[in-house]
C-alpha cells in the first residue's frame, strides 16, 4: 500500500514537464519495472518523448475519447448527433464483424 501511495504522490505533483516525467520513469525503473507495454498519455506534456528514453519498446496510444473530441470539429454541427449515435453503436458491438456492418 505504501508503494501505491508513493506513486500517487509522484503523479499528483503540479509540475509536469519533460524533466518531471524523466524523474518519474527513472523512479519506476529503479523499482525494477523492466518494461511498460502500453501507455495512454494524452495531454501529458513531454511524456511520450520521455518514455522512449527509458522504455524504448513502449507503445504509446492516444485515448479514443480525446481523438473523438478532436475529430468532431470536422463533422458538420447538424450531423454530429447522428455521427455520435452511429459511433456509439459500433462501440457497443461484441465482435469485429458486427462493428464493421454499416450502421443504419
Amino acid at each position: 500500500m505504501a508503494s501505491a501511495n508513493r506513486l500517487n504522490d509522484i503523479f499528483s505533483q503540479a509540475l509536469v514537464s519533460d524533466h518531471h516525467w524523466l524523474s518519474v520513469l527513472a523512479d519506476l525503473q529503479n523499482r525494477d519495472v523492466k518494461d511498460i507495454l502500453i501507455t495512454c498519455a494524452d495531454s501529458l506534456k513531454g511524456f511520450p518523448e520521455t518514455i522512449e528514453i527509458i522504455y524504448l519498446d513502449t507503445e504509446i496510444q492516444h485515448c479514443v475519447i480525446h481523438q473523438i473530441r478532436k475529430s468532431m470539429k470536422y463533422v458538420a454541427s447538424n450531423n454530429q448527433k447522428t455521427f455520435m449515435a452511429d459511433l456509439k453503436s459500433i462501440y457497443k458491438t461484441v465482435t469485429l464483424n458486427t462493428a464493421e456492418i454499416v450502421p443504419s
